[in-house]
């Protein structure tokens, strides 16, 4: 009994198990051929291919959203395992020439730093799919799709338009799957940043929502600040705004003292001012009320904590929305603010000259990121390549608060959802800003619970409308076979 021998067959037979595992929901595509299919059928239990059977049409109708980018990962995940295939050749020349050691090194290299972390990303990209093909879930996903694409793509696009990031950068706009209080930290933002150092490259991008969320839909408003983070990954700022921070500021009237502070949290800032210029006061009010719950915390701070209080966070906000010119809303949003946290000359009495600075310095540090040239950008502002949040927007936004608020529960038994009909040209983030205005207008526990069914139906309503052009979109973005090869290459780290 040869055990290397027996462990280079099972890493084989776990790898040929992933790429099924994907394989299973690539039947659903109207693209493979018959030979596909009944080679993944092929190893399904009775019971199995029974269930598949039953419930193949629903779930492909359920996954057709997502067809090319299973489509896109299969093809990879096909060209990784050849890369993967070449090193267990590698191993079973060293065996076969009676090299036991530098086998088992080989095998230990493709299982821990090859075949670990694939599985780990298959694994969140069948969560999502899992999660889509279910009933539960499939028509929220759909919604947080529609809003997620709604505050990415339009950015994205302009960067590539001018030569910044390239076509299949398009491809990876992100899907949403749900988390819950049980994935503590493995989020897919963290499995992704261990990817990078490990110099690996993932033909896809997901964003983590807390399902949680799903129950009280005006604080999605937070996605906006999840998106704005994605962008500064895919555009490679960090270096750039970090910089500007540190070196540019005190010419904009940042104190030398302040501006290290300021350039340490030059992710989140840039965050924040995103989501701004995208959703305008609503994503201002959302975040007032998720970050509020402890109001000391909100205002408790140390120079070197790597995120800024939500105060401080929110009064580059509130700087970013005059700079939009919705100057009453500011100063509603800064009258809250007050109300539950106090008066700033009072804090600066409790955390010094400092705090009061950095304050009236928020104004300097949201121009700077909005308004200063960026060579990552080829000269361009980052307003030039956000599309703001405009008074025509605003008005949009208008119309939705008030139909959400117009109605009753009723609209559930409105199949065409012919109710909202005045709305269904209105993107998907900016009907999010109106469930969060006509939220802010309400307090009112019965109203509240009306505004949760009207805005489910009609985000419904707006993700069939956009459907015909995402699937389009899908597939004149989907990367070629060139592109998916080099993901794969770098998939697979170089190995001993």
């Amino acid at each position: 009994m040869n055990f290397i021998k027996l462990r280079l067959i099972t890493l084989r037979t776990k790898a040929q198990a992933l790429r099924t595992s994907l394989r299973r929901y690539a039947l659903f595509a109207d693209t493979i051929s018959p030979e596909f299919r009944a080679e993944v059928i092929a190893r399904f239990t009775p019971a199995e291919r029974a269930q598949f059977e039953q419930g193949a049409k629903l779930t492909k109708e359920r996954l057709r959203s997502v067809a090319v980018h299973v489509e896109t990962l299969r093809k990879w995940f096909d060209f990784l395992l050849e890369k993967v295939e070449e090193q267990f050749q590698r191993a079973q020349t060293f065996l076969d020439q009676g090299r036991a050691h530098e086998c088992l090194a080989v095998l230990a290299d493709i299982e821990w730093r090859v075949l670990h972390p694939n599985r780990d990303t298959l694994a969140f990209v069948i969560r999502t799919l899992e999660q889509r093909a279910g009933q539960r879930w499939h028509q929220k996903l759909l919604a947080l799709d529609a809003l997620i694409r709604d505050l990415y793509l339009p950015t994205a696009k302009i960067a590539h338009q001018r030569g910044l990031i390239p076509k299949e950068a398009l491809a990876r706009t992100p899907l949403a799957y749900l988390a819950d209080a049980s994935d503590g930290c493995s989020l897919w933002r963290q499995h992704t940043q261990a990817a990078a150092v490990a110099g690996r490259q993932i033909p896809i991008t997901l964003m983590a929502i807390p399902v949680e969320h799903l129950a009280d839909p005006w604080n999605l408003v937070a996605i906006a600040h999840e998106v704005g983070m994605q962008l500064y990954q895919d555009l490679s700022l960090g270096y750039e705004f970090a910089h500007k921070l540190l070196r540019e500021s005190p010419n904009a009237g940042v104190s030398p003292q302040t501006a290290p502070i300021w350039s340490r949290w030059h992710e989140t800032l840039f965050a924040d001012v995103f989501a701004t210029l995208r959703m305008g006061p609503a994503y201002v009010t959302g975040m007032i009320e998720l970050m509020v719950a402890d109001p000391r915390a909100a205002i408790a701070w140390s120079p070197d904590s790597p995120v800024p209080p939500p105060y401080l966070r929110w009064h580059v906000m509130l700087q970013a929305m005059q700079l939009l010119g919705f100057a009453e809303e500011a100063r509603t949003c800064f009258s809250q603010i007050h109300s539950l946290c106090g008066d700033p000359n009072q804090l600066a009495q409790t955390f010094g000259p400092i705090w009061l600075q950095m304050l009236n310095e928020a104004r300097a540090v949201a121009g700077l990121i909005a308004f200063s040239p960026c060579q990552k950008l080829g000269g361009s502002r980052v307003f030039d390549l956000v599309p703001p949040h405009l008074p025509a927007d605003a008005q949009q936004v208008q119309r939705v608060k008030d139909i959400l608020l117009a109605g009753d529960e009723t609209c559930v038994r409105d199949e065409e959802c012919l109710w909202a009909d005045n709305v269904r040209d209105v993107p998907a983030h900016l009907a999010l800003a109106g469930l969060r205005i006509a939220h802010d207008a309400t307090e009112d526990l019965a109203a509240s619970r009306k505004l949760w069914v009207r805005f489910w139906c009609m985000m419904q309503l707006l993700t069939q409308e956009a459907s015909p052009g995402r699937e389009r979109e899908d597939r004149e973005f989907a990367p070629n076979e060139a592109a998916l090869k080099s993901f794969a290459e770098r998939a697979v780290p170089l190995l001993v």
